[in-house]
């Protein structure tokens, strides 16, 4: 049910609506990235900021990445940010 209202949240917020065709919920290991960091940049023109990738470590890196998306969510950035960019890969 969260990934059905997490996709009604979503209407309007992309220049295109996400399609759910063929879509299923599932369950299953938390993702990866290749460099083990995880990503906090804005996308979309500034309008999506993500913040995701932690693995087990959201809880205990959670304080910092809310003070990094808070200066993005300001435009100001951040020292050292570049680094967890998505452009990165």
């Amino acid at each position: 049910q969260r990934a059905w209202q997490l996709h009604r949240l979503s209407k309007g917020l992309f220049r295109q609506d996400l399609s759910v065709e063929g879509a299923t919920p599932w369950m299953g290991l938390r993702p990866s990235l290749p460099d083990s960091l995880p990503v906090i940049d804005r996308v979309c023109d500034g309008r999506v900021l993500l913040a995701f990738g932690h693995q087990h470590l959201g809880l205990t890196q959670a304080a910092v990445t809310a003070e990094w998306v808070g200066r993005l969510a300001e435009q100001v950035g951040g020292p050292g940010t570049a680094a967890y960019r998505l452009d990165r890969f």
